[in-house]
């Protein structure tokens, strides 16, 4: 449902695969182990692919690739001439590689700032944390928790977080949230809020308070600002809570039976009345 397909491999796994509305495809594994990997992919072919053991790969539009390892190393692979470029975290050393594995250089006390050929940019703060601008503006923050912030140059700010959580804060003011449990909210300028949980039950929360929940069996229900509550059932039995307590359920043939809070209960058959 709303641009999700969820598809369970004969493995166990779980593949969830959502359309966002950046337009970008966002693919999350979860396994039977617990382990989460994700991949989100944009249309013009930048994708960031979070794997399970906290590795994380970023691919940019002009084929640069940089990975970022658990243990803080970091290689950048420049697409035009096929060299690599390497950091090793251990002693803050970096090494350029022909494509061919041969060692072209290493460079112990290489300048916290590197530009490939590419037009890739990259800079390494004494912290461990990585930021790379691409060449359309793009900048990609990675830090030493494995959280990662990609920055387009329209304003987006889409930030994920080890436990695969996805937080997408659009410039026109929409906000995008993916909680590592699968839950999805959506809240837009005004307020509202929309929420899908990982067993389907979705939730509106309008700006002044009011709350409409449709259940997994169809079951829809609005509370109010005042305490008054609306349901349908998925039989189409209407029930009304007023603010003061008292229920009124409406069956499909017109009966309506109304307990009041005092405990006296009416029950109405269309023409004729009964109190109990």
């Amino acid at each position: 449902t709303n641009g999700t397909v969820i598809v369970q491999n004969i493995d166990g796994s779980i593949v969830t695969t959502t359309e966002e509305s950046d337009g970008s495809t966002l693919i999350r594994t979860d396994f039977l182990d617990g382990t989460v990997s994700t991949i989100q992919m944009w249309p013009n072919g930048t994708s960031i692919d979070h794997w399970g053991d906290g590795t994380v790969m970023t691919t940019f539009e002009d084929g640069t690739v940089i990975t970022d390892y658990p243990n803080g190393d970091s290689m950048m692979v420049n697409p035009s001439d096929g060299n690599s470029y390497y950091y090793n975290a251990a002693n803050g050393s970096w090494s350029l590689v022909g494509p061919g594995g041969t060692l072209i250089a290493i460079n112990p006390n290489e300048a916290p700032t590197t530009t490939s050929p590419s037009g890739v940019t990259e800079t390494r703060s004494p912290n461990g944390t990585f930021t790379w601008v691409t060449g359309d503006g793009t900048t990609v923050v990675h830090y030493p928790d494995g959280t990662v912030t990609i920055t387009n140059a329209g304003g987006t700010v889409t930030t994920r977080s080890p436990d695969g959580s996805v937080v997408t804060n659009f410039a026109d003011g929409n906000r995008s949230t993916l909680a590592a449990d699968g839950t999805r909210t959506h809240t837009s300028p005004d307020g509202t809020r929309f929420t899908e949980s990982p067993d389907g039950t979705q939730t509106i929360t309008q700006p002044d308070g009011t709350v409409t929940t449709r259940s997994p069996n169809n079951t829809y229900s609005t509370l109010n600002p005042d305490g008054s509550r609306n349901s349908i059932s998925p039989t189409g039995v209407i029930t009304q809570t007023a603010a003061d307590g008292t229920v009124t359920t409406t069956q499909l043939d017109g009966t309506q039976t109304i307990a009041q809070p005092d405990g006296t209960v009416t029950t109405q058959y269309r023409s004729e009345e009964r109190r109990v």
